[in-house]
């Protein structure tokens, strides 16, 4: 089973700000309302993965299929 999550908002924020910590694995439980760590395997770029566990303790491994930088 594939899963694919996609999701957009405006807000008043530059969109590098959000591209900074989107792009920082470190910092994805601060934001992400369900995940308690995330670890990627080097630098994220398309083809890597990131590693995410979920608050009931399952950890799932998230394949980046596109990055697109701003700013």
């Amino acid at each position: 089973m594939t899963w694919m999550i996609e999701s957009e908002r405006d807000a008043a924020v530059a969109p590098q700000d959000v591209f900074r910590l989107y792009a920082d694995p470190s910092t994805w439980s601060e934001w992400g309302h369900n995940a308690k760590w995330a670890r990627a395997d080097g630098r994220l770029v398309d083809t890597g993965t990131v590693d995410v566990k979920a608050g009931y303790g399952k950890v799932y491994s998230c394949r980046i299929r596109r990055l697109v930088a701003v700013g």
